[in-house]
């Protein structure tokens, strides 16, 4: 019950010819008892460069939500999910995703987890673009799975993948992926790597339907030990 995670970031800076920054920022907490868990995410990132005095807004997105799971027997769960998202390059200013639905763990041992899900969403986008393309309001499926390994007692790796098929558009969809592989350094601090993917199948005109971030910092435990 009692509420534990981590906090990192990174910064990266060039000069010279070029100038460019990159900063990241993540925060991830989990409260659990036998009842169920809650979680909650935020992560940012903004990169600028410039190039012979011009100057151009690379990268600047703001992704966070909450998720919580209750435990309905030893191997299955009913959730109910929050997921927000802010990508001005690509023209979004808002997109909220609403989900429920069961999960099921298929394997659950002191050192993996591994749970398939799926439910039922629905994705409000709003757009920095004219009307009518200024918004979109969709309901979707959900089918997910995810898993968590501990590598060992000083290392881990986590990952989800879900897809998103667009029941109002036929034949759309979302997916996201996320992974991240944490390793203990010394003092109480990680090395964490982190690889984001997102696919839009109905981007807004003239961005891509893919984005991936890779992403490599170092953060910190916060919060009650885990016994």
């Amino acid at each position: 019950g009692l509420w534990r995670g981590n906090l990192g970031g990174s910064l990266s800076l060039t000069s010279g010819n070029s100038k460019s920054t990159n900063l990241s920022l993540g925060t991830d907490a989990v409260s659990a008892d036998a009842m169920g868990k809650t979680t909650l995410y935020l992560n940012a990132l903004r990169a600028s460069a410039d190039v012979n005095g011009v100057s151009e807004t690379t990268a600047n997105v703001i992704r966070g939500g909450g998720r919580y799971e209750y435990n309905l027997s030893p191997q299955t769960y009913g959730f109910g999910s929050l997921d927000l998202e802010r990508d001005p390059i690509q023209a979004l200013k808002l997109r909220r995703a609403l989900g429920a639905g069961l999960g099921y763990h298929v394997l659950n041992t002191a050192d993996t987890l591994f749970d398939v899900f799926g439910g039922i969403g629905y994705n409000i986008e709003r757009y920095d673009l004219p009307a009518p393309a200024d918004s979109r309001n969709s309901t979707e499926l959900i089918l997910g799975e995810e898993s968590i390994h501990k590598l060992s007692d000083s290392s881990s790796f986590k990952q989800r993948f879900t897809l998103y098929p667009n029941l109002k558009d036929s034949g759309e969809y979302r997916g996201v992926f996320d992974a991240g592989f944490t390793t203990a350094i010394a003092g109480g601090w990680n090395l964490n790597v982190g690889l984001s993917d997102r696919y839009n199948s109905q981007a807004p005109a003239g961005a891509k339907k893919n984005d991936l971030l890779f992403t490599t910092g170092v953060s910190t435990k916060f919060g009650a030990p885990v016994k």
